[in-house]
């Protein structure tokens, strides 16, 4: 299994590889900025998540919209199924005091070192890159991988969740 060699490699980075990424095709990543306030880790979370013992409004929103697109896979998706078959990971290391704060310039840049581990390590076909403040610093890193990637406004920013879906659908497409 995937996890089993990344496991080690990753161990001091909170990312999340889905149980069937390794056989998804494309091969995606989710590349969000940052978390807040004291969370467990996404390997613990996100199953949290899945079962509905969390709220995140972040990843309600985010996984409404990929499962509303017409891709192959995902649309309509079961939480479970969206989730295995993804990866995820936030580029600000560690988390920020609250949901009001922002990421710092120090910050932001201290994402860009771990970030290059993770394209190394996971492979991703295609990057979904979500939230514009971080994307002046990830993008340069996932070009420098040579990874295809769609940029799409955080949704708390008020973009609509048909251009989140559209979106999807476009990185499935040049990912492939």
């Amino acid at each position: 299994m995937l996890s089993t060699f990344i496991s080690p490699t990753l161990s001091s980075i909170d990312v999340w590889i889905g149980s069937q990424y390794a056989a998804s095709s494309p091969k995606l990543l989710v590349l969000a900025e940052s978390m807040w306030g004291a969370s467990a880790p996404l390997a613990q979370y996100v199953p949290q998540w899945i079962a509905g013992a969390v709220v995140d409004q972040t990843f309600a929103a985010l996984y409404n919209a990929c499962t509303a697109s017409k891709s192959a896979g995902y649309a309509g998706a079961a939480k479970q199924a969206f989730w295995d078959a993804i990866a995820f990971y936030n580029f600000v290391p560690g988390s920020l005091a609250n949901s009001s704060s922002r990421p710092t310039a120090a910050q932001l840049a201290s994402g860009v070192q771990p970030l290059h581990l993770v394209l190394c390590t996971l492979q991703p076909s295609g990057a979904f890159i979500f939230g514009l403040t971080h994307s002046d610093y990830s993008r340069p890193v996932v070009q420098s991988h040579s990874i295809p990637y769609v940029v799409v406004p955080h949704t708390c920013s008020g973009v609509p969740a048909t251009f989140i879906s559209q979106s999807w659908d476009i990185l499935v497409r040049i990912a492939a």
